[in-house]
């Protein structure tokens, strides 16, 4: 009788372990792996970054573009500026231009001047004596997106309230959340 459970039992135990198998192998076809997840979340990144470039460079161009038109009408209301006004005394007695030459002697004189102190420009270097204990700071473009978020805001929602691109908050949470 003994024997008569101890083969039963035995039949069990690799019915059993047969099933487990099954399963295991089911399971490990059904579940994704995490290499597929983790290239899932490779790709969206990419993806972002692609977008997120693409804003930039699209605001980059419309920022050129608006510092060349602004250039130019600058160059265009000084040079209505040096017609309206007479040049200085000294000017008159060095060197006159003629009335057809596009830039007047103060004009020369100004862009020489201008060129030479871009040159020579140096920006300040604080000191301990510059910050004061009632300075204010500014939270970064980061702080901001990241807090919105956390108050339960969509990238939408926080890209239009920051004057931002959606791709540029998607990129941000993505990276810190």
């Amino acid at each position: 009788m003994i024997t008569y459970l101890v083969i039963v039992s035995i039949i069990l135990h690799f019915i059993t372990f047969f099933w487990i198998i099954t399963l295991m192998q089911r399971f490990n076809r059904e579940a994704p792996s995490p290499n597929k997840n983790a290239e899932k979340v490779k790709a969206e990144i990419e993806d972002l970054l692609v977008a997120y470039t693409t804003e930039m460079k699209e605001e980059n161009e419309r920022l050129i573009k608006q510092f060349i038109d602004h250039g130019q009408e600058q160059s265009q209301q000084l040079r209505e500026d040096t017609v309206r006004h007479d040049p200085p005394q000294r000017e008159r007695t060095t060197k006159q231009t003629s009335p057809l030459s596009p830039l007047s002697n103060e004009q020369v004189e100004f862009d020489k001047t201008e060129n030479e102190y871009d040159r020579s420009y140096q920006p300040p270097i604080p000191t301990d004596d510059d910050y004061k204990s009632d300075d204010v700071f500014e939270q970064s473009e980061t702080a901001k997106v990241l807090s919105l978020a956390n108050q339960g805001y969509s990238a939408n929602e926080i890209a239009k309230k920051l004057g931002m691109g959606k791709g540029e908050v998607e990129l941000l949470l993505k990276f810190y959340q």
